[in-house]
């Protein structure tokens, strides 16, 4: 959804849109409803409404809706956070990195000394930038997000296997230890063919560790793949158009997302 919004932001026209940026499963889940908490010992409410359909009178729409307890996170277990960064030439945009840091930098907001942050980047080469800052030392997480500088190529393989690597480093046991994978998409040097990715990430995910991607910016936006590997990963996919959308996915619904 949020990726339609920004296009149509953009100017785009209907008709100009690619098709296939249209998923209605996710415009649909990308809102809030008013649905039926579950009773009792029930594992989830059901809400189940009908109404005629407004294009065809011949037939009904049916809305099927399922809602969980709302999780409570002062009560979260410990989380072990690998951010795991593309910082390729092509980030160098205002929509893109400056994007990205301010959107960690929201979600480090809510962290605590009983969580884990680490930070891996990868371009040419792969580096790690933060191995396993408390979530309380905030300013030495900020200043390593600030540090960071677009340019080179897209290492992607050296960089999701690195940032498995520190997750493994520092796991929790019985915490949400998970790799945050931010980019535009476009992993081009290494294990870049959906199989190949999707295979190791499918491996790591049997150790505990999972992974979820956000999505920044446009032109090299994979976005079928990016949501592919997080859907492998035991995660979610969430596109960033704005610091607005980064509160809603890494702060409102944070427990979502972790």
């Amino acid at each position: 959804y949020s990726n339609v919004r920004r296009m149509i932001e953009d100017g785009y026209t209907v008709d100009e849109m690619p098709s296939e940026a249209v998923r209605a499963e996710e415009f649909i889940n990308y809102f809030h409803y008013d649905l039926n908490l579950p009773k009792g010992k029930d594992k989830f409410g059901i809400t189940l409404k009908m109404s005629n359909c407004p294009w065809n009178d011949k037939h009904k729409l049916v809305f099927v809706g399922l809602r969980t307890q709302d999780i409570d996170m002062s009560d979260r277990p410990d989380s072990n956070l690998v951010f795991l960064i593309d910082v390729s030439g092509s980030m160098d945009e205002s929509n893109k990195l400056p994007l990205l840091v301010k959107s960690f930098k929201q979600l480090t907001e809510n962290l605590t000394a009983k969580d884990s942050i680490s930070i891996v980047t990868y371009a040419d080469g792969v580096e790690t930038v933060l191995s396993g800052a408390k979530g309380s030392e905030k300013e030495k997480i900020f200043d390593a997000l600030d540090s960071l500088m677009a340019g080179g190529s897209t290492n992607g393989e050296g960089g999701i296997q690195k940032a498995y690597e520190v997750a493994k480093n520092h796991f929790i046991k019985g915490g949400i230890n998970r790799v945050i994978l931010a980019t535009d998409g476009d992993l081009n040097v290494g294990i870049s063919e959906p199989d190949e990715l999707q295979r190791f990430i499918e491996e790591k995910r049997k150790t505990d560790i999972y992974l979820s991607v956000l999505g920044f910016g446009e032109g090299n936006l994979q976005d079928d793949n990016l949501e592919r590997l997080a859907n492998y990963g035991n995660g979610n996919y969430s596109y960033i158009d704005s610091l607005l959308e980064a509160k809603k996915v890494l702060v409102e619904e944070m427990g979502s997302t972790l």
